[in-house]
């Protein structure tokens, strides 16, 4: 089995990673690139570089995703910085699109992740906005440029999320216990240092359908996938925290008592296929 790893390992064996500090200053550094608030967020709008920001944030994810950490608590920052993020801005970005959608005529739309709503069922057609039911995207009305905007925004969570999954699945050391009590200011803890990481786990993916085509027009079908994994992902990381936060070191995750699984579990193939599209 092919094993990844990052091009920066040498570099972060060698210079950062056997200083705690240094090693939680770079990945604060490389995660802050995934924030849509405040300054940072502008800076993508004034350098106009949305274009680029979805294939910039999967190389710096994969980069997280493979960096030689050695000591478990680089990890569990990575994750409660992510769990953070989620938190602060997810639920804002569904609210945004919702408002967005709706005043575009487009009402079957619901800031609820466990609602599977009309993007994300034509999400899983070979042409979403030539489905009847996404019309209004067609419309001269229709603001795409800031529905891509918002889709860009939704697409650094996603990679957050994916991350998220990623890491608690690649080091053994990562449990619903630990994270819960996981603390930043904690002491570094002798046990956490020289852990390993699985080699049974998949790679990790860091693929999100581009928002633009070659020739610098925007992609409306690929911004509907966009939507559609975003959706997706927060369904899974609620899912995920919800019985993590519950259950405490109970790691099984099958379970969902509000009914929405079975609704979630229709589409989950074709949501997870769309990048391929």
């Amino acid at each position: 089995k092919t094993t990844s790893e990052c091009i920066f390992k040498d570099i972060f064996q060698d210079a950062i990673g056997n200083s705690r500090t240094h090693s939680k200053r770079t990945i604060k550094s490389l995660l802050t690139m995934f924030s849509n608030q405040d300054r940072l967020g502008k800076k993508w709008q004034t350098k106009n570089l949305m274009e680029e920001k979805i294939p910039i944030l999967s190389y710096i994810s994969e980069i997280l995703a493979y960096l030689p950490f050695n000591h478990l608590g680089d990890v569990l920052f990575i994750i409660h910085s992510i769990s953070e993020t989620v938190a602060l801005e997810g639920n804002e970005i569904m609210r945004k699109m919702a408002i967005f959608l709706q005043s575009n005529e487009i009402s079957d739309t619901d800031p609820d992740p466990s609602y599977f709503d009309v993007l994300e069922q034509a999400a899983t057609k070979k042409h979403p906005c030539r489905t009847k039911s996404l019309a209004a995207v067609n419309q001269k009305r229709f603001d795409l440029k800031r529905f891509a905007e918002l889709c860009t925004e939704a697409c650094s969570l996603s990679l957050l999320v994916r991350l998220y999954f990623y890491l608690r699945d690649a080091y053994k050391g990562v449990t619903d216990k630990r994270l819960v009590e996981y603390d930043p200011s904690e002491k570094e803890r002798i046990n956490d240092r020289g852990m390993t990481k699985s080699t049974n786990v998949p790679p990790f993916d860091s693929q999100i359908p581009l928002s633009y085509s070659k020739n610098g027009s925007i992609d409306k079908d690929n911004l509907v996938r966009q939507y559609a994994l975003f959706r997706h992902n927060m369904r899974n990381y609620d899912r995920s925290f919800n019985i993590q936060t519950e259950d405490g070191d109970n790691g099984d995750t099958e379970g969902n008592e509000d009914g929405n699984e079975d609704n979630t579990n229709v589409h989950k193939r074709k949501l997870t296929d769309l990048t391929n599209n």
